[in-house]
C-alpha cells in the first residue's frame, strides 16, 4: 500500500499528465495551497504523523503555486579568480543556499511572483533529512517559501559549485560537485 505522500504525487502527475518525478509545477487557480493540498490528500487512507511530515503554516491567501522537488540539496557556491586543479585554492566568495530543480523553481517563482503586486504563496514539497535537510527547510522559510516536507532518515545531499573567473575572463568556468542522494525507504514514501 502506498502512503498518502506517494498517492499525492501520483495524483499530481495524473492531473497534469506529467511523466517525470523530478520537478512538477501546479498552478492552483483560485484556491489556497492548503485547500488544494487537503483536497488532493483526501485520497489517502490514513492521516500522516508528525514523524512523516512537516507542513509550514499558510497565510491562506487565494491562489498559489505548488512545486514538487523530490531531490533538494544544500548548496555551497564558491567563486575563484584562477582555480588550479591539484593545488590549494582560496575562494574569493562563498554563498550558501538551496539547490535542486524543484527548489530552484520555487525560489524563482517566489521572487517573480512577489514582484507582481498581490502576494502569491509558493509551496515546495520535498523529502529532507538530517542537518542538511533542516538547513534547507530554514533557508526556504527565510525566503517565504511554504513547505510540505517528508522526513527521511537519510541525510539530504550536498552540492558544491565552483565558479572560476580566469584572470581577465568575463565568462566563468563552472564545475559542479554533487554528493550521492540518500535512499528514501518504502516506509517513508
Amino acid at each position: 500500500e502506498r502512503s498518502w505522500a506517494a498517492k499525492l504525487i501520483l495524483q499530481l502527475k495524473t492531473m497534469v499528465n506529467y511523466s517525470s518525478s523530478t520537478t512538477l509545477l501546479v498552478l492552483l487557480a483560485g484556491l489556497t495551497v492548503a485547500t488544494c493540498f487537503n483536497k488532493l490528500v483526501s485520497i489517502r487512507r490514513r492521516r500522516p504523523t508528525t514523524e512523516m511530515l512537516t507542513m509550514s503554516k499558510s497565510t491562506a491567501r487565494p491562489g498559489g503555486m505548488l512545486v514538487v522537488g523530490l531531490n533538494p540539496a544544500s548548496q555551497s557556491i564558491l567563486r575563484f579568480d584562477n582555480l588550479r586543479n591539484g593545488g590549494v585554492n582560496r575562494a574569493t566568495k562563498l554563498v550558501n543556499g538551496v539547490g535542486g530543480k524543484g527548489q530552484n523553481a520555487a525560489k524563482a517563482a517566489a521572487i517573480f511572483l512577489s514582484r507582481e503586486g498581490d502576494p502569491v504563496d509558493v509551496t515546495a514539497t520535498q523529502f529532507v533529512g538530517g542537518a542538511t535537510g533542516q538547513a534547507i527547510q530554514e533557508h526556504l522559510a527565510d525566503l517565504g517559501i511554504l513547505q510540505i516536507s517528508g522526513l527521511t532518515e537519510a541525510t539530504t545531499r550536498k552540492t558544491v559549485t565552483l565558479i572560476d573567473y580566469q584572470k581577465g575572463g568575463e565568462i566563468p568556468e563552472v564545475t559542479e560537485l554533487i554528493s550521492p542522494s540518500g535512499t528514501i525507504t518504502q516506509k517513508e514514501i
